[in-house]
């Protein structure tokens, strides 16, 4: 697939949207325990950031697009 497709960049869009929005469903006593001290803020940070470009390479590389070149057996 190419990553450079309308298609693509509309889920890299949702995957950033849904990890800014993720940590407003996880309960308060929850995201209180995960930074109370600097090195879990460092440590929740990091851990978002992984999960983000793992998520974003994921979604890119392996969900089609139903009408897309790639879907529909077009070049890639």
């Amino acid at each position: 697939m190419n990553p450079h497709t309308p298609e693509s960049f509309d889920r890299v869009l949702l995957g950033i949207a849904l990890m800014v929005v993720g940590p407003a469903l996880v309960p308060a006593p929850i995201m209180a325990t995960l930074t109370a001290t600097p090195l879990r803020q460092a440590g929740t940070a990091i851990l978002g950031g992984v999960l983000l470009v793992a998520f974003s390479y994921w979604t890119v590389s392996h969900v089609s697009v139903r009408g897309s070149p790639t879907a529909e057996g077009g070049e890639n």
